[in-house]
């Protein structure tokens, strides 16, 4: 799965796309396909400030994000797969510069976006060719 990351902290030069595995859901995680995203703050200050996190190779940056939920763990019961959602991502896992990405699913930091707002609308800018 492709995603964008870095191997060593510092300038915009250091993003890279990164081939990685596809996340597999907990039971409290949604699995979903990345949409959109924005360029968070944060994610400039991660860049060029930290290395990866202890034991990695790699940070996969990104935490605003829009999509569609793939899959659900067997303990969600507020989502299901096909409800289109918009999020800010945890710290503590991947980010979603990627084409999937499992987060916790019970947590309120996902909605269900207005039917008036697009994926670009929510997320910022779109990510990810299809191509």
């Amino acid at each position: 799965m492709k995603s964008v990351g870095y191997y060593t902290r510092g300038d915009p030069e250091t993003l890279v796309e990164i081939e990685v595995s596809m996340p597999q859901p907990g039971p409290r995680d949604l699995l979903v396909s990345v949409q959109a995203v924005s360029v968070n703050p944060i994610d400039v200050k991660r860049r060029r400030w930290e290395d990866p996190a202890d034991g990695s190779t790699h940070r996969i940056l990104g935490y605003d994000a829009a999509g569609v939920v793939a899959a659900v763990g067997s303990a969600v019961t507020l989502f299901k797969p096909g409800d289109e959602v918009f999020y800010a991502g945890a710290m503590d896992r991947p980010g979603t510069n990627a084409e999937m990405e499992s987060l916790r699913g019970h947590c309120s930091k996902f909605t269900i976006p207005p039917s008036v707002l697009t994926s670009i609308a929510c997320g910022g800018f779109r990510k990810l060719s299809p191509n």
